[in-house]
């Protein structure tokens, strides 16, 4: 004689797995939207990139990122990174941001990882400078910017390279400490320290996150 489920079984077993799907979907959502992992990814990234750069004598025989033998710090920076469509290093209209970077803002360069970089140019037209003009003290000034990577900002020179984690075209393009920020922040000092801003204190900065 064959059995099979009754009707009462049945609604009994659809109404546990709608309760699971109930309780596991938010955590789902919630996992998929953390673009933490996305930024210490692209932290990484500039870790590894600015140590190729330093080390490559053919670019940098002093070591100095601030004098290129050749190009600049933007254009040095994207030979390294695998980038999707024109690089535009020397862009002049993108020396200044607002507190996010708006969907349809020029870029420096697009990444094959779907992230989208900022702000790695010199702020001027795109020619071989004496010295890479993308690099200023004023970046690493502390009653400016917040951040002190090296206890004596007077006497160094430093880059602030923005980064929206996951594109322009997905999440909220926020570059302030929530649980939705997706542009973040990132200091590379002419002697290749890489580093972050420190002073907010938000379980979302920049320095929370990579120490988590």
């Amino acid at each position: 004689m064959k059995k099979g489920f009754t009707l009462a079984e049945t609604l009994i077993t659809m109404a546990v797995i709608g309760i699971i799907m109930a309780l596991s979907i938010p955590a789902v959502i919630q996992s998929t939207n953390d673009t933490r992992p996305l930024f210490k990814k692209a932290y990484n990234s500039v870790e590894e990139t600015v140590s190729e750069l330093v080390n490559d004598t053919a670019l940098y025989p002093s070591g100095d990122l601030s004098s290129p033998a050749s190009g600049n710090f933007c254009s040095n920076f994207f030979s390294k990174l695998n980038t999707i469509g024109t690089v535009s290093c020397g862009n002049a209209a993108l020396t200044t941001f607002p507190s996010g970077v708006p969907t349809g803002t020029a870029a420096d360069a697009n990444a094959t990882n779907a992230m989208r970089w900022y702000n790695l140019h010199p702020p001027s037209a795109f020619v071989i400078p004496a010295a890479d003009t993308a690099f200023t003290t004023a970046n690493c000034d502390t009653a400016t910017t917040g951040i002190d990577v090296t206890g004596t900002p007077a006497a160094n020179l430093c880059v602030k390279i923005r980064v929206d984690v996951n594109g322009p075209n997905k999440g909220a393009s926020i570059n302030s400490a929530q649980t939705n920020q997706d542009i973040f922040d990132i200091y590379v000092t002419n002697s290749g320290k890489v580093t972050v801003q420190f002073a907010v204190a938000a379980a979302w900065d920049e320095a929370n996150i990579l120490q988590n």
